[in-house]
């Protein structure tokens, strides 16, 4: 995917008819328009979608996301980045509990 964008915004269209908190996982697989992404997420909101972005460190350019910590959800609560295709579903279904617990309060 190439035009993450295009992407984002055809699933954000998607979700605002989604009832209750919604995990997304989403794949990303260049360093195209970063900055772009987490304003597009900021802007759907946080209360309602939960985002786990996926991609290889070396394509998605792992120095953007783990400045200040936002891989972790520490900029946005909503979103967390995970690095390799050897992802836990147990560690994302965590973050995603975790985050809507908060989010639910």
């Amino acid at each position: 995917m190439s035009r993450p964008l295009v992407a984002l915004g055809e699933v954000t269209a998607i979700l605002r008819e989604a009832p209750g908190p919604t995990l997304v996982l989403f794949q990303l697989d260049s360093r195209l328009q970063e900055a772009e992404v987490v304003l597009a997420i900021r802007a759907a909101g946080q209360k309602a979608v939960f985002w786990q972005l996926f991609g290889w460190r070396h394509s998605i350019g792992e120095s953007f996301w783990i400045q200040g910590g936002m891989y972790r959800g520490r900029v946005l609560p909503n979103l967390a980045v995970h690095f390799s295709a050897n992802w836990s579903d147990r560690a994302v279904t965590r973050r995603f509990t975790r985050w809507r617990k908060k989010a639910l309060v």
